[in-house]
């Protein structure tokens, strides 16, 4: 089966050759990993070279004294959080900082307090950050904005009297409507301190489609707001959510009409053939000449959705329809049991049956992490759930094995978020 059967194949091998070298030369029995375990690559985006230069190019854009708005859309699954983690790594050649905020589904009283959480993680990051230099003319730049009146922003991002001194507000409000506007006149004149082209900003707005109609009003005070510079706004949602009618759709189309802001638009879609079969190919440390009848297998049953893609290759690799050969050292599979394999059409279905894999007692934590919300850490968990740290622990490994929790840094979330 090493033999090549035309010469388009060994074309296509002289190219990975050129494209990437290193792929033949890994010591075979480490790279494949003889215990049979995958090794997903890291921070590595397969199919999204255009999408990932329009984020970039729109970020560099913003470094001076730009602003812009980049819309990511697409299905559960497609990427759109992995793609925006992707400025990050540009982050810290321009003292810039990133403000992420996820709206959820499950609703609240006071959904705009999503936003001032976002900004108060802002300020616990920038305290922890180590520029010195960075803090102290953020510092400057909130004291000259707010003054005394930043004592009207402590309920809502109380982290800011680790920057600035936050005594007792000296602001008379009348009515609730009055101190809405308050508070909203000052987190605006916060914002417009903590951006500039010393310190530029990006601004992550996820699940768009969630945020209710107060939350998209002072998504557009921002966003149509001058004064803010240097910042990348990125607003992520599934457009399967979306219709023409929907709240966000109108919002959208105001945005665009007005043109205050500069807007880009991403649509992020499903995997094709080549991306697939070049993920296999990292990930099982082999040729993409073999793994091509494999890629092509997952994706007439994934449709090429990257978390489809990523969760059936552990499935498969769980029921032993791709295992690990120590005779060989390479992977092995049986393309025909994979072929006529029953696999969920959508992201409900799936993170379904997957859940149902796990032992009850992983089950019971992931319903636990569930409510606490679209990020949890393992100190929570051992807080919260009754098993002990030593169970907690054991139980958030064996969810981030099967790959239903990815970790982002110092945090977990769910995989389909």
């Amino acid at each position: 089966e090493c033999y090549y059967t035309s010469i388009a194949q060994v074309e296509d091998d002289l190219q990975q050759m050129l494209d990437d070298p290193t792929a033949y030369l890994y010591d075979t029995a480490e790279a494949s990993n003889c215990t049979g375990q995958l090794r997903f690559p890291n921070n590595e985006l397969y199919g999204r070279k255009t999408e990932v230069d329009i984020l970039l190019s729109a970020y560099d854009g913003v470094t001076a004294k730009g602003r812009h708005f980049v819309t990511v859309s697409g299905y559960s699954g497609t990427g759109k959080s992995v793609l925006v983690n992707q400025v990050r790594f540009r982050l810290g050649k321009n003292r810039a900082m990133m403000v992420s905020c996820k709206f959820g589904a499950q609703g609240l009283e006071q959904p705009t307090s999503l936003l001032f959480q976002a900004f108060d993680e802002y300020c616990k990051d920038l305290v922890q950050y180590g520029d010195q230099a960075l803090l102290d003319e953020i510092k400057a730049s909130l004291t000259e904005a707010l003054g005394s009146n930043a004592a009207v922003l402590k309920g809502q991002i109380p982290s800011l009297r680790y920057i600035i001194h936050v005594g007792e507000s000296t602001a008379q409000a009348g009515n609730k409507s009055d101190e809405t506007n308050q508070i909203l006149y000052y987190f605006l004149k916060f914002v417009q301190a903590i951006s500039g082209p010393g310190h530029p900003l990006v601004i992550s707005l996820d699940d768009l489609q969630w945020a209710d109609q107060s939350c998209l009003d002072v998504v557009k005070m921002l966003l149509t707001d001058t004064s803010i510079t240097s910042t990348l706004f990125i607003g992520c949602y599934r457009d399967e959510e979306v219709s023409h009618h929907d709240r966000l759709a109108e919002f959208l189309g105001e945005l665009a009409m007005d043109a205050i802001i500069p807007m880009s638009s991403i649509n992020l879609r499903n995997l094709g053939a080549d991306d697939v079969n070049a993920f296999l190919s990292d990930c099982l440390h082999m040729s993409q000449r073999f793994t091509r009848p494999l890629a092509e297998a997952m994706v007439s049953k994934t449709g090429g959705n990257p978390m489809f893609v990523r969760q059936l290759l552990i499935s498969l690799t769980e029921d032993q329809s791709i295992s690990y050969s120590a005779s060989t050292r390479r992977w092995i599979w049986d393309i025909e049991a994979i072929r006529s394999k029953n696999v969920a059409d959508n992201a409900v279905d799936l993170i379904i049956s997957m859940m149902k894999t796990y032992d009850h007692e992983v089950q019971q934590v992931l319903r636990v992490a569930a409510l606490v919300g679209w990020t949890f850490d393992a100190t929570t968990m051992e807080r919260l759930h009754a098993s002990g740290k030593t169970a907690v622990g054991k139980h958030i490994t064996a969810a981030l094995a099967g790959g239903l929790v990815v970790k982002d840094e110092s945090s977990l979330r769910f995989a389909h978020d």
